[in-house]
C-alpha cells in the first residue's frame, strides 16, 4: 500500500469512527469547543451503508469509487492537507463545509 493510499485509508478510518454508532462518551469540558452527534435506530438514510460498501468492495469497486457513490461531489484529500490541525468552518449558501483536524475530539452520544 502506497503512502497516499495509507493516508487516505487512515482518513477514511477517522471519518468512519466519527460517523459510526458508538456508546456514550465523556462530554467535552465547558472550555473546549466540541461537536456532538446524536442519533439512534437503524440509520438515517443519508451517507454510506456499511453493507452496501462491503458489497461494492466485494464486487471489485475501489475505495474512491465507493466513496464517490455515497458522497457524490466530495473531494478526497491527503492527510498532509490538514497541515497543523486547522479547523475550518466556511459557509457557502445553504451548505456548510467542515474540516476537522486529525487531533479533533468529537463527543458522540446515542
Amino acid at each position: 500500500m502506497g503512502r497516499k493510499t495509507s493516508a487516505r485509508v487512515a482518513l477514511l478510518g477517522l471519518i468512519a469512527s466519527v460517523l459510526l454508532p458508538a456508546g456514550p462518551s465523556a462530554a467535552a469540558t465547558a472550555d473546549e469547543p466540541s461537536i456532538t452527534f446524536v442519533g439512534g435506530g437503524y440509520g438515517h438514510g443519508i451517507g454510506m451503508s456499511q453493507y452496501g460498501a462491503l458489497g461494492r468492495a466485494e464486487a471489485g469497486h475501489t475505495y474512491d469509487q465507493i466513496l464517490g457513490f455515497y458522497y457524490d461531489g466530495t473531494v478526497l484529500t491527503d492527510v498532509e492537507a490538514f497541515g497543523d490541525g486547522i479547523t475550518d468552518f466556511s459557509e457557502e449558501g445553504d451548505d456548510i463545509d467542515v474540516l476537522l483536524s486529525v487531533r479533533t475530539q468529537v463527543a458522540v452520544s446515542t
